[in-house]
């Protein structure tokens, strides 16, 4: 399938406005964003989602714990981003 972008490289994406999130021993950037969503009920009516390529996080899966400026988050969901070169991780706050 054809890239939806011009370039190979999305990490351009990622350096102005990146966080790093930390996976096992992988640490990258991402776009972090906890927003408040009065829909989103399993996180106190925020939204907590981390965009990232999708090479990144390869083998991931709903339950794992990423780190995300010193605080810790379960994926609750992976939802591919149009071409699938980039995934929205859906997070919830994690006592771990």
């Amino acid at each position: 399938m054809p890239s939806l972008y011009d370039f190979e490289d999305l990490s351009i994406f990622f350096d102005d406005f990146g966080q790093y999130l930390t996976w096992g021993e992988s640490t990258f950037l991402c776009l972090f964003d906890r927003k408040h969503d009065p829909l989103a009920f399993g996180a106190g009516g925020r939204s907590i989602t981390a965009v990232v390529q999708a090479s990144q996080v390869n083998g991931i899966s709903q339950g794992e714990t990423v780190v995300i400026n010193s605080e810790s988050f379960t994926v609750a969901e992976i939802q591919p981003i149009q071409d699938g070169q980039m995934v929205k991780l859906i997070l919830e706050e994690s006592d771990a």
